[in-house]
């Protein structure tokens, strides 16, 4: 995973695997369920 990788995530631009969620919820230390919440309310 790469810079470029995330940026498109954050952007919309890409949809990431659940497997992509969980590494990224694990690494930032947050429940994964949290980082799908944030995307849903922003919709």
């Amino acid at each position: 995973m790469n810079g470029s990788y995330l940026g498109f995530v954050e952007r919309g631009e890409n949809v990431p695997t659940l497997t992509v969620i969980l590494l990224l919820a694990q690494t930032l230390s947050v429940d994964p369920g949290e980082l799908v919440r944030e995307v849903a309310r922003k919709k």
